[in-house]
């Protein structure tokens, strides 16, 4: 028993959680009674079972689910009880009834909220004694919580965010996109935007974290308590999840308790995105953290589907090619200000980065129907994610925006930092910014804004130019599955050799093909090629390579299985039986070789080239090298096949260069680079041009620097092999050639342009 102190929801997760003793106990008590009562067959399971497998899908509502739900259910409302009678000595001789107390409560309740749990006592006269003797140890379980807490204060707050979150696996919590919002932002958004006796609502309130702090900051206010009522009567909460919305009831409940029944609980169990009817309530301030969802996460098609056709009503429906990473949360913001605001009316989100840089979101930047918008960023993350806070006023829709309007937006941005600040955080404003655009385009009447960026940055820009060698980088070739034809070999004889599963291509690879599919398997050593992968690829240079197994006569260049030599062709058999046993079904491909030659990727004349330049296609960072040897290069590359050393050297010095990579890493939207490298201007390699000729020498140098220090890294073979410390060192190795090579840069391409730009900043 505690004496002293406040119950906080740190606290109840400390004392019930999953660590404590109350818990495992009790949890094994439920487990026994699910079992003895044979309750995977009965009525109120399959009714929960029922509830939530629309939200979290069948395979995930099982036993264990339920079980937690009922732990935590007996948990809150144990609370709730020693809240509502405030009794020193609390008689637990039928915890049945005492859950019907919550009839002489509020209305607001269900009848499932009310009566989950209840399956604890049944057939309570009629039990064997072994069901009966655990029944008494479960109550003096709870009688044991209600004594722990019967003199501490509860504070005014969310009580049961952290056990619900250490209950509720982390894993299953995303998967529906829940992710907590923490009191101290949802209070600084709640000050920024909420005017008093406005009407609220929270479409994926969750918990109830916005609501609870609109509360709190009603009830501080000087004002008549008549007023205070109907201000919190203008507070309302919607989520699908029927757990989430009873815990935010409990919450706001424990809250307002004294006020009720003069004050009205307004959470509803409801589909904010796809309501079932049509919603006559409309706001002047919506508010709260939406699910960070994408599509590609939504395990029904008719989920899908139903998004699809939503975002395309919306307008905001991105490209093919990126329809797989539309963001939910953005969906929320266009679909909340159709349905749900006021004219006028304000919306305050929570909101996934990707809003800012995401190739995804580039229809939902053109904001339409929005005005005022205002973005908050911050150094720290705080869900694990990168986020933003997203504040808009709703305007008239206007199609009639031109490209230019769309152009000439500023969007005014303020960068917060958290500190830390005893067992919380401080919010502290670090600066004020200015975002636009950082280019629109329109394709078949519908603009897309590409990205938002700092308009600071964006006068320090060098402008789009395609470079003279955009069409001759070309991708590598997809050699998957790797755990087929990745392999470490020995000499058998002059000709054979025994293979075997290079197993360091097996570390990031993904079910079912990260597998050891074959053991000391004979091929032809002609089928053995040197291949070269983005993952060993530092500045200038390739630390390591691989060896893959190709049933290909690389002189010719063909894929003939009938001209295959004895061990390649039984070897090769082998490995397309896995591959087809374990391709998808929505793999077109019928064959591993066909899978291997996508595109014509691999059985090119580039590919057998003595001299490449190649570089890395995703990443934060540009890394160039230059290749000679007859090397296959993999698809996580981009690559040039050139007869000219020294053009190669020229190109590899542009391409690892720092104002380069700084200049690509604000223009892409996600990790991935590909053609980006060569939106520059870059020129053409000539002999006779003096900067052409002093870039192909700093290249030419800095790639034995770059061999050396790889060198001393990769003698000793019994160590791991860091890539990050190499590029450290190579970092502060090539500095002088790296600030010469920048200036070098920057006179080809101010050369290049019409107009004269300030980039010596860069």
């Amino acid at each position: 028993m505690i004496e002293t102190g406040d119950l906080s929801g740190e606290l109840i997760a400390h004392l019930f959680g999953t660590h404590s003793d109350i818990f495992k106990n009790t949890y094994q008590i439920l487990d026994s009674l699910f079992g003895l009562y044979n309750l995977q067959n009965n009525e109120e399971f399959n009714e929960w079972k029922n509830i939530f497998i629309k939200i979290y899908s069948e395979k995930n509502c099982n036993k264990e689910l339920f079980l937690t739900h009922t732990y935590l259910t007996l948990l809150i409302k144990i609370i709730l009880i020693r809240v509502v009678l405030s009794k020193i000595e609390f008689e637990l001789i039928d915890l049945k009834n005492i859950f019907g107390l919550l009839n002489n409560f509020s209305n607001d309740f269900s009848d499932f909220e009310r009566n989950f749990g209840n399956w604890i006592f049944l057939n309570v006269e009629n039990n064997p004694k072994e069901i009966n003797d655990m029944i008494k140890q479960l109550v003096l379980n709870l009688h044991f919580i209600y004594n722990s807490i019967l003199k501490i204060k509860i504070l005014r707050e969310d009580l049961f965010h952290n056990i619900y979150q250490e209950l509720v696996f982390a894993s299953l919590r995303h998967l529906i996109g829940e992710f907590y919002t923490p009191s101290f932002l949802a209070r600084k958004m709640i000050i920024k935007s909420y005017d008093f006796i406005e009407k609220v609502l929270d479409p994926a309130c969750g918990s109830g974290t916005f609501i609870i702090e609109l509360i709190k900051h009603i009830t501080s206010k000087d004002t008549p308590l008549k007023n205070q009522i109907s201000a919190i009567n203008n507070i309302y909460g919607y989520d699908l999840n029927p757990f989430a919305v009873f815990i935010s009831k409990i919450n706001i409940f424990l809250l307002i308790k004294d006020l009720i029944p003069h004050c009205k609980i307004n959470i509803e169990l409801r589909d904010s995105l796809f309501p079932e009817e049509n919603i006559e309530n409309k706001f002047d301030l919506i508010i709260g953290n939406p699910p960070w969802l994408t599509y590609s996460s939504l395990e029904s098609i008719e989920e899908q589907n139903k998004l699809k056709i939503l975002v395309e009503n919306l307008q905001i429906k991105p490209s093919p090619k990126n329809i797989l990473n539309l963001d939910l949360s953005a969906v929320f913001f266009y679909q909340c200000r159709n349905l749900y605001l006021k004219n006028k009316g304000k919306i305050f989100f929570v909101i996934t980065s990707g809003i800012i840089t995401g190739s995804h979101n580039d229809r939902f930047r053109t904001f339409r129907g929005f005005r005022n918008i205002k973005i908050w960023t911050f150094t720290k993350e705080i869900f694990n994610v990168d986020f933003i806070c997203l504040f808009a006023i709703k305007d008239k829709l206007n199609d009639k925006k031109s490209r230019e309007e769309l152009e000439q937006r500023e969007i005014p941005v303020e960068h917060f930092d958290l500190k830390k600040s005893n067992s919380s955080f401080k919010i502290v404003k670090m600066k004020e910014d200015i975002y636009v655009p950082y280019t629109v385009v329109e394709k078949s009447r519908k603009f897309y804004v590409k990205k938002l960026i700092s308009k600071e940055i964006k006068n320090k820009m060098y402008p789009y130019a395609k470079s003279h060698y955009f069409d001759l980088f070309h991708k590598g070739a997809d050699l998957n599955p790797r755990n087929l034809i990745f392999i470490k070999f020995k000499k058998k004889s002059n000709t054979l050799a025994l293979i075997n599963v290079d197993k360091r291509i097996l570390k990031k690879a993904k079910s079912p093909w990260n597998k050891i599919e074959y053991q000391n398997q004979i091929i032809e050593k002609k089928y053995i090629f040197k291949c070269a992968k983005s993952t060993e690829l530092v500045k200038f240079n390739i630390f390591h390579t691989y060896n893959v197994f190709l049933p290909i006569d690389k002189y010719n260049l063909i894929w003939n299985p009938r001209s295959l030599s004895k061990y390649g062709s039984s070897f090769y058999e082998l490995i397309n039986q896995k591959y087809l046993k374990y391709k998808k079904k929505t793999t077109k491909h019928k064959s591993l070789m066909e899978n291997l030659n996508r595109w014509g990727k691999l059985l090119n004349k580039r590919q057998f080239s003595d001299i490449k330049v190649v570089y890395n296609n995703s990443g934060s960072m540009l890394n160039a090298a230059v290749i000679t040897g007859d090397y296959i290069i993999t698809g996580d590359l981009s690559f040039l096949d050139t007869t000219n050393i020294n053009e190669a050297y020229y190109l590899a010095a542009i391409l690892n260069s720092p104002i380069l990579s700084e200049q690509i890493k604000i223009r892409k939207s996600s990790r991935h680079i590909f053609k980006k490298a060569l939106e520059f201007p870059i020129e053409e390699y000539n002999e006779n041009n003096k900067i052409h000729k002093n870039l192909s020498e700093i290249g030419k140098i800095a790639t034995l620097k770059s061999k050396e220090v790889c060198k001393k890294y990769t003698s000793n073979m019994n160590n791991s092999i860091s890539k990050w410390e190499i590029q450290k060192q190579l970092h502060q190795i090539l500095k002088p050639l790296f600030d010469k090579t920048d200036n070098l840069i920057h006179k080809m391409f101010y050369k290049s342009y019409a107009v004269k730009k300030n980039l010596d900043d860069f």
